[in-house]
């Protein structure tokens, strides 16, 4: 019995390591739109804290400016950019990895710009 207990146990753990990710809704935002927008809003969301303002009306507005700009630089609907980040925010493991491809966006950026 102990055995059987012990091969169950490690049924259950391989099979939850070989577990695929979720397959992401078709009526997201595409991962080649949705990293570098999410890298341009990490910028935005990097000058406000960098110009240190406080979380006041008018920071919300520059804030809201911003992220409004960014959207329709990437032809995004507020809407649509919702839907998308609230999946991901259900998700974790699929956010996770979307955030480490817009950490290597941000670099190569970084990289390419001159001080």
């Amino acid at each position: 019995m102990k055995k059987l207990l012990i091969a169950f146990a490690c049924t259950l753990t391989i099979i939850s390591c070989n577990k695929s990710q979720e397959k992401i809704p078709d009526n997201l935002i595409k991962r080649e739109k949705l990293i570098p927008l999410l890298a341009d809003l990490q910028y935005a969301e990097a000058i406000i804290q960098l110009k240190n303002l406080s979380y006041t009306d008018s920071t919300k507005a520059i804030a809201y400016g911003n992220y409004k700009y960014i959207l329709e630089k990437h032809k995004i609907a507020p809407e649509e950019f919702t839907t998308t980040f609230d999946w991901y925010k259900n998700h974790p493991k699929e956010m996770s990895e979307l955030y480490k491809e817009v950490l290597t966006q941000l670099s190569k950026d970084a990289a390419t710009k001159k001080p």
